[in-house]
């Protein structure tokens, strides 16, 4: 049973998908895939921002309130498997794409990334 974490995203949704779609942490993005975007950050952060901004009328890029409760713009999850589950990287990535389908549908936005350095090749 992997560890699954949820991480809302309020602000600086840029960075986060920069992050999740490191080249580096994903050995040059063999295992990412998207639903409904791009794969390269840049292009998924514009996609999801112009989706935001029609339906919920206001802007992506806007800084979280001081006071009170902050929008989500995204949420990050952060699934992970020990090592006597013995699943293999496809196997992750197969998981965490019908994770994605399970939880939100085919009409949501997602990026899925497996980090490969957690991986033993």
């Amino acid at each position: 049973m992997p560890y699954c974490k949820q991480l809302d995203v309020h602000n600086n949704v840029k960075q986060t998908l920069s992050y999740i779609l490191n080249p580096d942490k994903t050995d040059e993005r063999k295992l990412t895939s998207a639903l409904n975007c791009m794969t390269e950050s840049e292009l998924a952060y514009t996609q999801m921002k112009a989706v935001y901004e029609q339906y919920a009328r206001r802007s992506y890029d806007a800084p979280p309130q001081k006071t009170g409760k902050s929008a989500v713009k995204a949420i990050h999850y952060i699934m992970s498997f020990a090592d006597s589950e013995n699943v293999t990287p496809e196997h992750a990535h197969k998981i965490g794409k019908a994770f994605v389908r399970k939880m939100f549908g085919d009409d949501a936005q997602a990026v899925i990334a497996m980090y490969m350095k957690n991986f033993v090749k």
